[in-house]
């Protein structure tokens, strides 16, 4: 009988080859399937030439072949696990079996803070990132930038090779070319030698920080991170006298009062935020009470969402509104005249409510207020006795030595003609810096641009020298997570393109003898995991157990209370930048995955 009569399923192939030598199919599609293939593996220009030879394909013919493709890239590219071993989470198997996934505790950074994920991994390819349950950042929850982190691990468009001024090089060219450059400037101890990174969370970055200022002491260290919190590190100074972290216990609130705060979306915890404060919308968990959640902003945000009572107020509003608060819950601070009606009932029974519930109530303030108000929030939640209750303080999270300078620094020294070297560690200033410091034009006068980065971007096309830097699942790194957690990042697959980490930057060009990356981080914790078993049990875990920050109870300062409110702008438009949610300030602007992930509000 004849096996195909009858049929009436979808026809099927085993192999291209077979498809190709089957003479029911017309040869444009068999050249539209290997083209798209093709293109899969690099081979661009044949592909073209090739779809334009099927040029009369509908969507869904072109979709099916696009799959095809995927598929065929799947089969025929190839994976290289990392030299030296990595440790699955909970319990390394005896060995590696086909098709079934081993999973690895590592960290991945935002903004600079770490969060605990734990990431599956198919013959030694990583396919898929979850939370790590034992990780405070995370509590096993995670974002959509931890798991775009996978597909940005295999984006072809990734800086694949060192170049020089333009044209392909090699690392030793590289490496040749920095250690003259030091050595240059080490009679001048460093004089001209700029470094600029982003936040630094890194316990074993910050300490080569420290030894390259050691080694340079006429160096100096900038930093920029385009999205910081600079302006809440500002109003912890002006209320306690010293820059602190803060940390909200969600968990523990009664009533949250959010002024133009979008906490559930914060870079540094917002997966372990949402998780504290939906704790407090389940009833059984609370005997039957549910947290209330005001919220006042100037944007719709994700936590403007989940509020029970929302007030949009524009930013210029916010500041005023927050005085009048202070006003009626007892606080001597400056404050216009309530005018408003609808506010005065918004302020009668916010009073109300945190005064009622003191101890268990909450203030918080977006990033994107003034320093000001950030101290006035701290004074409030003193004031209500949140202080070591709703919220924490600790010492900042983030390095914050004393040489740490700003952009503007950077830029006025350039245009002194003081920079000679300037070594730039993922970072794009050319792209993110404000644009009244037009960075670019800064970069001009500086005769040597180091760049290390994910891309050849905007600051990497202007470098002399480009370096490609290794992914986050390529190398060994660490991290602090936003309460001071340390964790460990280990590699789930050896370099696709060759890149290096910060870490093995620095080492080379302090001369150090250890370049590896696991032996720099290694190094930097063996005082606290002296033995192997204890470094073992930290890389199963994906974090140091007893590393998170301790608490601090600073005394909230009443002498910025004294600054008058500011003069009142004329009312019109307000013009607000705010981070995209799916590809933040553009940085994730090639991310795939994130273009097409639904926005949280439209």
């Amino acid at each position: 009988m004849n096996p195909e009569a009858g049929a009436t399923g979808p026809r099927l192939w085993r192999s291209l080859e077979e498809l190709a030598q089957d003479p029911a199919t017309g040869s444009a599609a068999v050249a539209a399937r290997l083209a798209v293939g093709n293109a899969a593996v690099g081979k661009a220009g044949h592909a073209a030439a090739q779809l334009d030879a099927g040029a009369g394909f509908d969507r869904r013919e072109f979709l099916r072949n696009l799959g095809a493709s995927f598929a065929l890239a799947g089969l025929t590219g190839c994976s290289r696990p990392p030299q030296g071993e990595i440790v699955p989470y909970v319990r390394a198997p005896q060995g590696q079996v086909d098709g079934v996934p081993r999973f690895f505790a590592t960290a991945l950074t935002r903004n600079g803070y770490a969060h605990g994920v734990l990431v599956e991994s198919h013959m030694g390819r990583p396919t898929k990132i979850e939370g790590n349950p034992a990780h405070p950042a995370s509590l096993g929850a995670t974002d959509i930038f931890a798991q775009a982190a996978v597909l940005q691990l295999w984006d072809p468009d990734r800086s694949q090779s060192v170049v020089h001024r333009g044209e392909n090089a090699s690392w030793n060219d590289a490496t040749g070319a920095l250690l003259a450059t030091t050595a240059r400037l080490a009679p001048r101890r460093g004089a001209g030698l700029h470094l600029l990174t982003g936040a630094v969370t890194s316990p074993t970055l910050a300490a080569q920080i420290d030894a390259f200022l050691a080694r340079y002491p006429e160096a100096r260290w900038y930093v920029h991170e385009p999205l910081a919190d600079d302006e809440r590190l500002a109003g912890a100074r002006l209320a306690f006298g010293t820059a602190l972290a803060t940390r909200l216990h969600l968990d523990r609130a009664r009533v949250i009062l959010a002024l133009d705060s979008d906490f559930l979306s914060d870079p540094a915890a917002g997966p372990r935020y949402a998780r504290d404060f939906i704790a407090t919308r389940a009833p059984e968990t609370k005997a039957g009470v549910t947290s209330r959640l005001y919220v006042l902003e100037s944007t719709p945000s994700v936590t403007g969402s989940m509020a029970d009572h929302r007030l949009p107020l524009g930013h210029r509003h916010i500041e005023t509104f927050a005085r009048q608060l202070a006003r009626r819950l007892g606080v001597d601070v400056a404050a216009p005249a309530e005018s408003d009606p609808r506010l005065s009932r918004w302020l009668k029974v916010l009073a109300a409510e945190l005064a009622a519930n003191r101890g268990a109530a909450l203030v918080t303030v977006g990033a994107a207020q003034p320093a000001w108000l950030h101290a006035l929030g701290h004074r409030l939640n003193a004031f209500l006795g949140a202080a070591g209750t709703t919220v924490s303080y600790s010492e900042p999270v983030e390095k914050q030595a004393g040489e740490r300078a700003a952009l503007a620094d950077l830029v006025g020294a350039s245009a002194a003609g003081a920079v000679d070297t300037l070594i730039v560690l993922a970072a794009n200033p050319v792209y993110d810096a404000p644009s009244d410091l037009d960075f670019a034009a800064a970069l001009a006068r500086v005769p040597h641009l180091v760049h290390l980065g994910l891309y050849r971007d905007e600051t990497g096309a202007l470098a002399e020298w480009h370096l490609p830097q290794a992914h986050s699942l390529e190398t060994w790194s660490d991290a602090r997570a936003f309460d001071g957690t340390a964790s460990l990042a280990q590699p789930l697959i050896a370099p696709l393109y060759d890149g290096r980490s910060a870490h093995e930057l620095l080492a080379m060009l302090l001369g150090e003898e250890i370049t590896d990356g696991r032996e720099l981080v290694r190094r930097h914790w063996r005082s606290r995991l002296p033995d192997d078993d204890a470094w073992y049990r930290a890389l199963r875990a994906g974090l140091i157990e007893g590393s998170a920050l301790p608490p601090v109870m600073p005394a909230v300062s009443a002498d910025f209370l004294s600054q008058p409110p500011a003069t009142p702008e004329p009312e019109g438009l307000e013009l607000l930048f705010r981070p995209d949610p799916t590809v933040a300030d553009g940085s994730w602007a090639n991310n795939g995955w994130l273009q097409e992930v639904p926005k949280p509000l439209t």
